[in-house]
């Protein structure tokens, strides 16, 4: 996300007005001059930035201007932090921030608290900048200086994009969007066309994140804001180098490189190096990733960006893992993990915990791998905790972006709303006690009847609680035998995957190769096999709770075509969907997973060279859900055996692949739970089609269940 900072925009026309103006001007209105000046170069060369800002201290020096040798001070210290001599930046924001609040002069406390806001956030230290952020923005309501407001509102909502809240961050977006477009900042309106490229970036829709990006780089060129336009030149070429399209890549995020340079950025352009590093990567072109990544990284220790230091660190130990260096490998990820746990940078610490697991594995040190897995699980779980916490904070948020004539309002409204809340907690507390007292009368009665019927038929009872129990017993142990070894398969699989990539070269004998691959494959089958029986067994048990809301069905479908798309190249499959549905359907998203699962994964073991197309039609009050295939099909009298349990049926895919049936037996029970049907059209070699249904009406669904 782009961080914006800048209180004037100007054109090299009223830049060179200015330079004009200087000539006549006297010393008082020297120092002024040289101040937006210097404003200007602040976005396009900081040397020139950090010229005009000492002239302007001087100017202001001589005639005495306090506010304006204030202003000077502050460009200076941001020069400074741009240029990465973080130590000196400090010092003088901080002595500035103490100057601007001796003088009592508004403008000058609001641009002191930006740009500490700036060199916090500069630094990787979220919180500190926001709360800077924040107070800069109390005082541009009481001096009513909507452009510092409205760039605050955005770097804020870049804060808490960063931090991965980003429905937060869109409500600061949208607000800054409202002030850009009522003054015609054509600076913060790039700028948020930027950021909302990179929501969209992450989100992985490409076609609108390109589309942004290319409008704020126009925009951005057009108003000579090179370091927006070097941002959304760097981001196309990311998005480029994630569908592998590697020389556009190249030629955009050179581009960026070249922008940054020229104005000076090192932190950006230490950024850019190391994204070229990776490129040439992907490229096969390894000597050609170390040299752009070790630039990279000397640049970034050179400039104390201590974030790029740990992404170019983390790239050159996987390229020496790669290579076999085993020392070079540790000493950069053992740097790397060392600094992000200093910054407290989770992502990176799980990312460098995993290759360091890898490393210890390779080098025989088997403890120490597994202690670094187990602390990489840790992590992952940790990250996966505090996103859930975005919710929580939300209310919040939003009655601080609203305007100063509605706080009273929606302070009442989140009262409001937490009264609801604990009302609502109570609610469910009682309801809670009083299942569990139902629970218990009921559960006493029926050993009671139990009991009575034991008297009346002890035979007959015993022979039927010995059932019972033996299927309890049976259903029990599948479900903790599947459990407790998906773990162990999942990590067979990634080391045997692993070990694949290390034969593939002519050093190992050809059945060495053949046995790693059977044990791949087989593992995978196992591994699914697991999942089915733990599903099934969880569902034998009433563990699967039922619950129906609205998602996207597009968002399964295309989870799941992830899933399978390496399989699916392996046999030259296309997988297509074709969807003519609402943008939401109402019905258990789980469980409509595990089905598409499934049937797509039975479509792919089918079928050779051909297409699996998911197709999904809105009927009257269902939706009809097809998966369709090309492939070998099913003979008459085998359809009839499908979804049941107690079928022998059991066939081979165009490979060999083995299956046991369980998992349409799953299809077919969690149809049913949707108060829906499933079947199958199939005509040998020409494919199959198999087809369910989900009731899409609230009411029918509650019925159904």
């Amino acid at each position: 996300m782009l961080f914006a900072i800048s209180v004037v925009a100007m054109n090299d026309s009223e830049k060179d007005s200015l330079i004009i103006l200087l000539k006549k001007a006297s010393e008082k209105e020297q120092a002024v001059l040289l101040n937006k000046i210097a404003e200007y170069y602040l976005s396009v060369n900081t040397d020139s930035a950090f010229e005009y800002s000492t002239l302007a201290l001087k100017a202001a020096e001589k005639s005495g201007n306090d506010e304006e040798k204030l202003k000077a001070d502050l460009r200076i210290g941001y020069v400074k932090l741009l240029q990465g001599d973080y130590e000196v930046s400090l010092s003088l924001l901080k002595a500035s921030l103490r100057h601007a609040d001796s003088l009592n002069v508004g403008e000058s406390m609001i641009l002191a608290r930006t740009f500490m806001g700036g060199y916090y956030y500069m630094t990787g230290q979220m919180d500190s900048a926001l709360r800077y952020f924040e107070d800069a923005n109390m005082l541009c309501d009481v001096c009513e200086n909507h452009k510092v407001r409205m760039r605050n509102l955005n770097n804020m909502g870049s804060i808490y994009y960063i931090k991965g809240r980003t429905s937060d961050a869109i409500v600061y977006y949208l607000e800054a969007q409202g002030l850009a477009d009522s003054i015609n900042d054509f600076k913060t309106r790039s700028t948020l066309l930027l950021n909302l490229g990179n929501i969209y970036m992450e989100r992985k829709q490409f076609v609108d994140a390109i589309r942004y990006f290319r409008d704020a780089s126009f925009m951005a060129k057009q108003h000579e804001l090179y370091t927006v336009q070097a941002h959304s030149l760097n981001n196309l070429g990311i998005i480029y180098r994630m569908n592998a399209t590697y020389d556009s890549a190249l030629y955009y995020i050179r581009q960026a490189n070249e922008l940054y340079n020229q104005v000076g950025n090192v932190i950006y352009e230490a950024t850019t190096l190391g994204n070229i590093g990776s490129i040439y990567n992907y490229m096969g072109h390894e000597d050609s990733a170390l040299f752009y990544t070790q630039k990279s990284l000397k640049l970034s220790r050179s400039s104390s960006n201590e974030q790029q230091e740990i992404i170019a660190l983390e790239f050159l130990g996987d390229i020496y893992l790669n290579q076999k260096k085993w020392t070079k490998a540790y000493t950069h990820l053992k740097s790397a993990y060392d600094l992000s746990v200093k910054l407290g940078i989770k992502i990176r610490e799980s990312s460098l915990t995993n290759s360091l697991a890898w490393y210890h594995y390779h080098t025989g040190s088997y403890k120490e791998a597994f202690d670094y897995l187990l602390n990489y699980q840790n992590l992952n779980d940790s990250i996966m905790s505090e996103a859930q916490q975005e919710h929580i904070a939300k209310l919040q948020t939003q009655y601080e972006t609203e305007k100063k004539d509605k706080e009273n309002e929606l302070l009442r409204i989140k009262n409001n709303l937490a009264e609801i809340q604990i009302e609502k907690q109570k609610q469910i507390q009682y309801l809670l006690i009083s299942s569990i007292v139902i629970l218990f009368v009921l559960g006493t009665y029926i050993i009671y009847l139990l009991q009575r019927r034991s008297r009346a038929n002890k035979e007959l009872n015993a022979l039927n609680n010995k059932l019972k129990s033996t299927n309890a017993t049976l259903n029990k142990f599948f479900s903790i035998v599947s459990h407790d070894l998906r773990s162990p398969f999942s990590s067979i699989i990634g080391f045997s995957d692993l070990l694949n990539e290390e034969l593939d070269n002519d050093k190992y004998p050809e059945n060495v190769k053949r046995f790693s691959g059977i044990i791949h494959k087989t593992s995978e089958k196992i591994l699914n096999l697991l999942n089915n029986l733990l599903e099934w067994a969880n569902a034998q048990q009433g563990r699967i709770k039922f619950n129906p809301k609205p998602f996207s069905l597009n968002e399964v479908v295309i989870d799941n075509f992830e899933l399978f798309h390496q399989r699916a190249d392996e046999k030259g499959i296309k997988l297509e969907c074709e969807l003519d549905i609402p943008e939401k359907v109402f019905a258990d998203r789980d469980l409509v997973n595990i089905i598409l699962r499934n049937l797509i994964s039975n479509a792919i073991k089918f079928t050779d060279e051909g297409t699996v197309k998911v197709i999904a039609k809105k009927g009257d009050h269902e939706i009809v859900i097809s998966v369709e295939d090309n492939g070998i099909g099913i003979s008459e009298a085998d359809q009839l055996k499908l979804f049941r349990l107690d079928s022998d049926l059991s066939r081979q895919g165009t490979q060999k692949e083995e299956g046991s049936g369980l998992g349409l037996v799953l299809c077919r029970e969690f149809v049913e739970k949707h108060g829906g049907e499933i079947w199958v059209q199939s005509k040998i070699d020409k494919g199959s089609a198999f087809v369910f249904t989900i009731k899409d009406e609230r009411k029918e669904i509650t019925k159904a269940v």
